[in-house]
Order: structure tokens, then C-alpha cells, then sequence
């Protein structure tokens, strides 16, 4: 009973979800994304940069124990691929990263320019693969 219970809310969650997306615009997402990342902490910068951190698997660990998250996230970037590949350039995303001052120091020494340059890049090409080809 506690499973079907548990399954439930599974699938209650990712279905509301699912009608989120359905709903949202594509300026909505951006105007969405452009605030989640400038409300990182520089404290959270900094630990991201230090331990090399992976944001594909901080997200992936989230989601991965509900399967049906799992499917409506990747119905979701695939709906919105062409905005989420926007953010992953560093240029776009240094630029908005650096609004804040704290944030611009770190991503302006070498540690901090190789971080981001490198996990724009391996976010991509995990997030393709994860999308596109599984």
C-alpha cells in the first residue's frame, strides 16, 4: 500500500509539472533561468569551482529517483533545447554570473574562467546525449 502510495505521488508530481511546462513561455523560461543564475551565492560559486563540481549531475541526482521527473525533464529541455543551449555558452553565461561583484571575482581568475569554460562544455554534451540519444 505505502508504494502504490509513494508511486502516486510520483506521477501526481510530475504530471503537475508537465502542465507547468506546457504553460510557460519561452521568455518566461529565460526571464526564469536569467534569475536562478543570478541568485547563486558566491559562496556556491566558489565551492563549484574548488571541487570541480557537475551541475548535470547535481540535477540529474534531484530527479532520478522518480522516473516520470525524469521523462518530463527531458521532454522539457527538449522543448526549450534552443534556450537552454543559449545558457550554456560561457560568454552568456560569465555575462550574467558577473553581475554580481563577488561572483565576478571568481570567475575571473584562471580557476575560475577553466571551471566555466570546461562545465559549459560537459553540461552540453551530457545534456545531448541524455536528451537526444538515450
Amino acid at each position: 500500500m505505502q508504494d502504490k502510495l509513494k508511486e502516486r505521488k510520483k506521477r501526481e508530481l510530475a504530471k503537475a509539472i508537465l502542465q507547468e511546462i506546457l504553460a510557460i513561455t519561452e521568455k518566461e523560461l529565460e526571464n526564469f533561468i536569467v534569475e536562478m543564475l543570478k541568485s547563486i551565492k558566491p559562496e556556491h560559486l566558489k565551492t563549484a569551482i574548488e571541487k570541480n563540481i557537475d551541475p548535470f549531475d547535481f540535477l540529474i541526482s534531484k530527479i532520478q529517483d522518480n522516473p516520470y521527473l525524469l521523462g518530463v525533464t527531458k521532454f522539457a529541455l527538449k522543448k526549450f533545447w534552443k534556450i537552454i543551449v543559449k545558457y550554456l555558452q560561457p560568454k552568456i553565461l560569465y555575462n550574467i554570473l558577473s553581475q554580481n561583484p563577488e561572483n565576478k571575482k571568481l570567475l575571473d581568475t584562471p580557476e575560475g574562467r577553466r571551471w566555466l569554460n570546461e562545465m559549459c562544455k560537459k553540461v552540453y554534451d551530457k545534456l545531448y546525449y541524455w536528451v537526444w540519444l538515450t
